[in-house]
């Protein structure tokens, strides 16, 4: 049943519309394309790509054959909105995409709907973000159906009561959030690089001192395991612990998910200091892609003192070096591709401990280890000021973009970042 009271009529003037009424031509289910003929023809927009990205342009994407009857009615243009039809998920559901400037010919497939606006009464931009905020979702949700997999209609989403601010508001609502989503896009690619220049750098050192005598990497760090918590000690206190939920696949530490814990058990050499190493003992991906990879944790400022969880093992740097230059000694995927000969098991995979005592790394005095680190570490600092930044524009989005879409906060025509 759709809501019949709105959510924006007691904050604002704005007037509201079915959605429908706002559309420029009507909603289409996307094209039918097995596997079997994709391959060559125009870009094709799958399910992959509506849950992985925010905005469809240049992403790499399955070809597939362009109708000869109407071609141009599967054709998408930029300012298009696709929705999600159907997922496993009730949040997946309904999920909405904003279509940007397309390098070539690109079609979507039978799970999405398009939905194209009159430019003339409607911001793509506008609407985008609405389905994006909480109310747009309370919306979205309010028509999505599950039995097998949660899925929306075209009609229903026809049908939703959406507001209608004018037109020039929209347009300013539309481009504050879309100059946070830029800045946040920028520091994102800066981030990325920053980190590729940190690996670039660490296999150049590592190249130049190929032919040193080697010794093993529990040389020049300690292991420690981490903490076997209990579920009653997930409970609200200072301390967080850190996980397999926080490595994201390719050995990117995430701060989203960190967990409450508190007990007495906790050794204060399980408390993970900012700029260390943690490597992961335990996977549950097929491909292994989380287990054996180090980690560097970030300083996350003001999220508590960080509980290495059992899944993780904290590698500190032995007198004289740092764990910048571990860092080094680990890179490149070199440790990675070594410790995958140290695993077991199918569903869940462990990783042996003696993968850290038979790793070598090529024999450096301290003050060379300083050195090479220091120029290590200078990067890392640089990355992690953009991931803060990245955090701190997300959070001034996501907190501003209930209040926009409600009428709570108005853009006035002088308003700019």
């Amino acid at each position: 049943m759709l809501p019949s009271t709105h959510w924006w009529s007691a904050m604002s003037d704005w007037p509201s519309a079915p959605f429908g009424t706002l559309y420029d031509v009507p909603s289409k289910n996307g094209l039918m394309a097995p596997s079997a003929v994709r391959g060559t023809g125009a870009r094709l927009v799958n399910m992959r790509e509506i849950f992985a990205y925010d905005c469809i342009s240049n992403q790499p994407m399955e070809l597939a054959p362009i109708p000869s009857k109407t071609p141009d009615v599967w054709m998408l243009r930029p300012g298009d909105l696709l929705f999600a039809r159907q997922s496993l998920t009730l949040a997946g559901a309904g999920k909405v995409v904003l279509v940007g400037d397309l390098p070539e010919p690109t079609m979507f497939e039978s799970h999405i709907i398009r939905v194209r606006l009159d430019q003339a009464r409607a911001d793509s931009g506008f609407y985008y973000y609405l389905f994006r905020s909480q109310p747009g979702r309370r919306l979205i949700e309010s028509i999505v159906e599950q039995v097998a997999a949660a899925g929306i209609r075209s009609s229903d989403l026809a049908a939703l009561e959406v507001p209608v601010p004018p037109l020039s508001e929209q347009r300013r609502i539309a481009a504050v959030l879309g100059s946070l989503d830029d800045l946040i896009e920028t520091d994102i690619v800066l981030a990325r690089t920053l980190a590729e220049m940190t690996t670039a750098a660490a296999e150049k050192s590592i190249a130049a001192m190929a032919n040193r005598t080697m010794k093993p990497l529990t040389d020049y760090a300690t292991v420690t395991k981490g903490f076997s918590y209990k579920s009653a000690e997930l409970v609200p206190s200072t301390d967080v612990l850190v996980g397999l939920k926080n490595i994201q696949r390719g050995g990117v530490f995430q701060v989203a998910g960190l967990k409450p814990i508190r007990s007495e058990r906790i050794k204060s050499d399980q408390i993970i200091q900012a700029g260390e190493l943690v490597v992961s003992m335990t996977d549950l991906t097929q491909g292994r892609e989380v287990v054996g990879r180090p980690i560097r944790i970030p300083d996350c400022g003001g999220a508590g003192r960080m509980v290495a969880s059992l899944d993780l093992s904290i590698l500190r740097p032995t007198v004289g070096y740092t764990s910048a230059f571990l860092s080094v000694a680990l890179s490149g995927g070199s440790f990675h591709s070594f410790a995958m000969g140290y695993c077991n098991g199918t569903t869940v995979v462990h990783l042996s401990p003696t993968v850290f005592q038979n790793y070598l790394v090529p024999d450096v005095h301290p003050d060379e280890a300083l050195a090479i680190g220091e120029l290590i570490a200078e990067l890392n600092r640089t990355e992690d000021a953009c991931r803060a930044e990245v955090a701190d524009l997300t959070r001034t989005r996501d907190e501003l973009l209930p209040l926009l879409m409600s009428g709570r906060v108005r853009v006035s025509e002088s308003m700019s970042l």
